[in-house]
């Protein structure tokens, strides 16, 4: 395989999913939007809206990929290329919220996911008024509410404090149920955020298609249930989690088989290439990893064992670079998940090959991973809550119908198989499994609902090592420092971008720290 071109790729992105469009809804050139003066009189419109999946499947949250115990850049490997490091990017990641205030990933977090509200408000204001049958309309609007309610669960995981009974009364979200210019933008209270949120749920729960009919860029009973059974295990409430895991895992539970369905994609790189000593090695990609074209976007929608099209994208703060942390984690003999997923000499495909720097990086695809609720998601939710609930012999047989699929066949079963004698020892390997399966789409919501349930044994405080960094950048002159995120601290939520603090001429209120 060739060396790829980042900038290409990117081009490549944006083009295919316009090609994509084009083929899969013709009419997408004639959808109405905000400010285009194009009436909406028929269901068909509405459906191409909620169609046009670049609009709704990036997660521009770069907290779940950098804010957790993931994710660390080490003051030598920012050395070896500081370039590569945003300055957002690592106060972002070293939780200095304090510099992050004109942060470019707050301000695409908070205005990505109120975009797409508004799309969800402008289906859900006209579907009454536009042709097509009652039972259109009907699942046209759990759909809506599935969307409103993904972006609202992204929003308040970002912005706001974790939900405990401590910190219900603090400032949630303000509501949009609309597309009026005119709705009020006053944050309401923490605890009336989530129950926005829970109302949406039980609205997308009414969605009838099945994730079975590979359309998941769409809405279906699989992504509802999902994203119910994350919110409730968010809230601590095992009971409706696992219910709602179920009814997901009843619908749609196949699962990538890494035995035989993944493979490798070889690129080829140049190292010290200014020296005599210049050597060419060998990087050894997942084959997810090379998506260049409109239908490759469509397999990613619909790669096994997905229920929803959505994705956390990562270029600009470099790549998903792995803790130590997280590489500890793996089996590097058997896990296979390490073998495909961990792609060592990464680093040499960011510009770190002459010199030669050697550091790996999580790959799945190229510089996306999926974040939509899945059956691999589900099976662990599943674990966790049958743990949690005490039975936790049945927890790990359900956690290692997993591990079956992503360990080598050559595994020694006292390795592959999982066994716990306590509830507090399931939960713990669960929980580290699930770090292990979703290390930068779950793993930040993990440590936030942690940090607030009712066991301390639960409890994570994060620990880094860097630089100093300030409103300048990185003071990479100055001697390392360590930074520490305890369980309680308000640096769990993100400051609000201020152009929008400004935008609403001081209705929006800033998070206090």
């Amino acid at each position: 395989m060739k060396r790829k071109n980042i900038l290409f790729w990117k081009l490549g992105v944006l083009v295919s999913s316009l090609l994509l469009f084009s083929s899969c809804d013709d009419y997408l050139d004639k959808q109405p939007s905000k400010g285009a003066g194009i009436p909406i009189t028929t269901y068909e419109q509405l459906s191409g809206i909620l169609s046009r999946y670049s609009s709704f499947n990036t997660d521009a949250n770069k907290q779940l990929i950098l804010a957790s115990d993931s994710y660390e850049v080490s003051p030598e490997l920012y050395l070896a290329r500081p370039s590569n490091f945003s300055d957002d990017g690592m106060s972002q990641s070293l939780w200095e919220v304090e510099y992050l205030t004109d942060s470019y990933s707050a301000k695409g977090s908070w205005g990505g996911d109120f975009g797409i509200i508004y799309n969800a408000n402008l289906v859900l204001t006209n579907v009454d008024h536009v042709s097509g049958t009652l039972e259109q309309k009907e699942e046209m609007k759990a759909e809506a509410y599935l969307i409103r309610a993904y972006s609202y669960f992204n929003l308040v995981n970002t912005f706001c404090l974790p939900y405990t009974e401590k910190n219900k009364n603090e400032m949630g979200l303000p509501i949009k149920k609309s597309t009026s210019f005119e709705e009020d933008l006053t944050r309401v209270s923490l605890e009336a955020t989530y129950q926005f949120i829970e109302d949406d749920i039980q609205e997308a729960l009414k969605l009838k298609m099945s994730a079975t009919a590979k359309r998941n860029w769409r809405g279906n009973v699989a992504a509802a249930n999902g994203l119910a059974a994350r919110f409730y295990l968010l809230k601590g409430d095992y009971t409706k989690a696992m219910i709602h895991a179920n009814t997901a895992l009843a619908d749609y539970s196949e699962l990538v088989d890494y035995n035989t369905e993944m493979s490798f994609e070889e690129e080829e790189v140049m190292i010290n290439g200014s020296t005599d000593d210049y050597e060419y090695v060998t990087i050894n990609y997942p084959h997810t990893w090379d998506i260049s074209t409109g239908a490759d976007a469509l397999l990613v929608a619909n790669y096994k064992g997905n229920y929803y099209y959505r994705n956390v994208y990562h270029s600009n703060d470099g790549w998903f670079v792995p803790s130590a942390k997280l590489l500890s984690l793996y089996n590097q003999t058997y896990d296979l998940r390490y073998k495909y997923h961990i792609v060592e000499n990464l680093s040499y495909d960011w510009g770190m090959d002459d010199p030669a720097y050697s550091y790996p990086g999580y790959v799945q695809w190229s510089y996306q991973i999926s974040s939509g609720p899945c059956s691999a998601e589900m099976l662990l939710i599943k674990a966790e809550c049958l743990a949690r609930l005490g039975d936790y012999t049945e927890a790990m047989n359900v956690v290692n119908q997993l591990r079956v699929t992503r360990f080598s066949t050559e595994t020694p079963v006292n390795v592959l198989s999982l066994t716990a004698s306590t509830k507090q020892e399931a939960i713990s390997l669960i929980l580290d499994e699930r770090q292990r399966e979703m290390p930068f789409t779950q793993r930040w919501l993990d440590i936030r609902r942690c940090n607030s349930n009712n066991d301390p044994n639960d409890d994570i405080t994060l620990v880094k090592t860097f630089f100093p960094v300030n409103e300048f950048g990185v003071l990479k002159n100055d001697p390392i420092k360590e930074y520490r995120l305890a369980p309680d601290s308000r640096r769990y939520a993100l400051p609000i971008p201020a152009d929008d603090i400004t935008a609403s001429r001081g209705v929006i209120k800033q998070n206090t720290y």
